[in-house]
């Protein structure tokens, strides 16, 4: 806005206004008078321009985002680190809370005891952020609280709890965006996906209205045939028990007490959008409903049973038949194809929680394939046996199953 008062034009502009009998040449007094005004004032506008941006959502930098989303409730989500699964050989090997491991140059410190009688343990990486996901391997120890002279090996051999980075300003910035276009309140869908989200290793996360069995709710509405049927009841035709517990039943049905609170089942991934470990899962449980029973101790409003469960990989087979450039076959290129694959499985678990069901598109993996430098044309792709997409359960995400050619 105040792009165009720089120095320059603000100089001209005060000797302008000088009258031209009077010297205004490079190194006359009034010039010189001048110039140091026209620098302080091009350095106000350009304050003045900084403060417009910096005032808008659209155009401010990360540390005055956090305050435009702090009027909205909305606090970014901090770096935390991994949490990993530690086995050693022997398994009575004598390992104490506090031991430090190291491996990639990084060092992990024993938090707790899955199962000491089978040498597991809980380690987290001192290293907050992404970093300490991909640490799998050998461990060494570097200090601990025992002699480790029985020790034979120590391997961490998976995440329980991925760490997680700072998050960015523009993942911020839409989070901003999205809290004008829906509200959350007192339980709602958007209240229990903003707060299961923000559990330290959630990634995504859906929420819905589940009954078990398949059981509608809007099914426990008694008909009017119901009503009808419920007039020709007494308690002599149908025992004095019974039609108390049937006369109780109708009379909740009618002023949908049946169908008040009910089961929430929220399913989640990772931060790195992966299945989420038991102990993950575990996690948002305890923060949620700990007692899975709707007595509101957790985030869960009273009435509210919810259970929290990790999504579950869907193993995915491609026939794929080809045509190749010359000097160029399948054995070649399979790695290539295979991260194609990869990448577009990885696109689809970021955005798995934008819709109920997934869809595996063929359409996409021939895109995905188009682009490898060595493939002429994609003749057919088979996704499970079947040459059509996929539609993968509400709780799945897809998983690279075997990829091979077809003649």
């Amino acid at each position: 806005m105040f792009e165009n008062y720089d120095e320059e034009t603000i100089l001209n502009d005060m000797l302008s206004r000088v009258d031209d009998s009077l010297d205004k040449r490079e190194g006359s007094v009034i010039y010189t008078a001048l110039a140091p005004m026209a620098f302080e004032m091009s350095e106000f506008y350009a304050a003045l321009d900084m403060i417009l941006d910096e005032s808008f959502a659209d155009t401010a930098s990360y540390y005055y985002l956090t305050k435009r989303c702090a009027e909205r409730g909305i606090i970014p989500e901090q770096e935390s680190k991994a949490v990993l699964k530690l086995e050693v050989e022997p398994v009575n090997s004598k390992i104490t809370i506090g031991d430090i491991f190291a491996l990639d140059e990084m060092t992990f410190t024993v938090a707790s005891e899955i199962d000491r009688s089978k040498g597991y343990y809980r380690v987290e990486c001192d290293t907050p952020g992404v970093v300490g996901n991909t640490a799998l391997g050998n461990a060494l120890p570097v200090e601990t609280g025992d002699p480790l002279n029985d020790l034979e090996s120590a391997t961490i051999t998976e995440v329980l709890i991925p760490g997680q980075d700072e998050e960015d300003e523009e993942s911020l910035r839409i989070k901003y965006y999205e809290s004008f276009q829906e509200s959350a309140f007192g339980g709602n869908r958007k209240y229990y996906r903003d707060s299961v989200n923000s559990v330290e290793g959630v990634g995504s996360s859906k929420v819905f209205r589940k009954w078990d069995d398949g059981l509608d709710p809007e099914a426990l509405r008694p008909p009017e045939a119901v009503s009808e049927w419920m007039k020709k009841r007494s308690k002599e035709i149908d025992g004095e028990k019974v039609y108390e517990w049937l006369e109780n039943v109708y009379n909740a049905g009618k002023k949908n007490m049946l169908i008040a609170g009910g089961l929430i089942q929220i399913v989640i991934l990772t931060s790195d959008y992966k299945v989420p470990s038991d102990d993950l899962v575990k996690k948002v449980q305890n923060f949620v409903d700990p007692q899975d029973n709707g007595s509101g101790d957790g985030i869960a409003a009273i009435g509210q049973v919810v259970n929290v469960m990790g999504a579950s990989y869907k193993s995915i087979n491609y026939e794929l038949k080809l045509s190749y450039m010359h000097g160029y076959n399948f054995a070649m290129l399979k790695d290539s194809i295979c991260n194609a694959i990869d990448e577009y499985h990885r696109e689809l678990c970021i955005d798995w929680a934008n819709s109920d069901y997934t869809i595996v598109r063929t359409a996409a993996i021939l895109v995905k394939l188009l682009k490898i430098e060595g493939i002429a044309d994609v003749l057919q792709i088979k996704i499970n046996g079947e040459a059509s997409s996929l539609n993968l359960d509400y709780y799945e995400i897809p998983e690279r199953g075997e990829v091979n050619e077809t003649a």
